[in-house]
């Protein structure tokens, strides 16, 4: 069952998807991509140190 904040807000994002055009849309679609690439790698880069410093104490 889903809440009206939820159905509010799918609305909402339905509606600014619609006043966009292609142009605006692929640009968000390429920045949405750039910040799943950094996350990923930083979670990379986390969790390679985290095992470093793991074996190091041994």
């Amino acid at each position: 069952m889903k809440s009206k904040v939820l159905k509010s807000d799918q609305q909402s994002l339905l509606e600014l998807s619609r006043a966009m055009t292609p142009q605006m849309r692929l640009e968000a679609f390429y920045q949405h991509s750039q910040s799943l690439s950094k996350i990923s790698e930083a979670g990379k880069t986390y969790r390679r140190k985290a095992s470093f410093r793991k074996h190091r104490k041994k």
